[in-house]
Formats: structure tokens, C-alpha cells, sequence
């Protein structure tokens, strides 16, 4: 939480992360979604077939 109110300050509108080993579930727990972005299939391919790319949005 401290991270998310230090970026919302910061006026960032979102954080963004790769959970790996099976981390989805943790990092919704936090806020978290799953987020799908054209091509971003290809880049998290090196890091495993579990890995999600996640946001969080800090402003609506």
C-alpha cells in the first residue's frame, strides 16, 4: 500500500508487474488484474506459461 500511495502522489495512474509461480492469486489479493495488451503474449513467454502480466489502476 505504501508503493501505491507513493505512485498515486507521484500522479502515476497505475502499477503494472509479471507475477510468476503461480503468484496471480497474491498479487489480486492487492488490487491486481490481469491484464492482456496486444503482444504482450510474446513478451511473457520468456519468463514461463504462467506468468500475467497485472495493473493496478490508481485513478478511475
Amino acid at each position: 500500500e505504501r508503493l501505491a500511495s507513493e505512485a498515486t502522489a507521484a500522479g502515476w495512474p497505475a502499477l503494472t508487474l509479471v507475477a510468476v509461480n503461480d503468484a496471480a492469486p497474491f498479487w489480486e489479493r492487492h488490487g491486481f488484474v490481469v491484464a492482456v495488451p496486444p503482444g504482450m503474449a510474446d513478451k511473457l513467454a520468456g519468463y514461463g506459461p504462467d506468468a500475467r502480466y497485472m495493473v493496478r489502476r490508481l485513478t478511475d
